[in-house]
């Protein structure tokens, strides 16, 4: 038991990871590479395309001096950008749990088997 704990003790640091910080920094210069980075394509279309579509209402209402039009739909955009951040680092840490969750799972059972009791099926006795 004590090599299958070291094996899997060290098997979490071969797991694929994606940094957190990263994700957000990608996300923070292009809304939604973040998201692409850790592989959540949908969400990195849905944080680029309304990010974009925000971003360019804000300049088309300056644009045309519909000053409270445009700042309305600044602090949308403003909005949605920083939630385009957070949902990348959320991503990368949602990524790097779901691998990890299994092996910490199996080290624990292995670390702690008495919470982990073995399931006995009954056996039915007729009379």
């Amino acid at each position: 038991a004590t090599d299958r704990v070291l094996e899997l003790r060290n098997s979490l640091d071969q797991l694929p990871h994606k940094s957190p910080t990263a994700a957000g920094l990608l996300s923070a210069l292009v809304p939604g590479t973040g998201q692409a980075y850790v592989g959540a394509w949908s969400s990195a279309s849905v944080a680029f395309v309304l990010n974009g579509l925000f971003l360019a209402t804000t300049l088309e209402f300056a644009r045309k001096d519909l000053h409270a039009a445009a700042a309305t739909s600044g602090l949308i955009f403003s909005i949605t950008y920083v939630g385009n951040i957070v949902s990348a680092v959320d991503s990368a840490r949602r990524y790097n749990e779901g691998h990890a969750r299994p092996v910490e799972q199996e080290l624990h059972r292995n670390l702690f088997p008495e919470l982990h009791p073995v399931s006995v099926p009954l056996v039915r006795q007729e009379f």
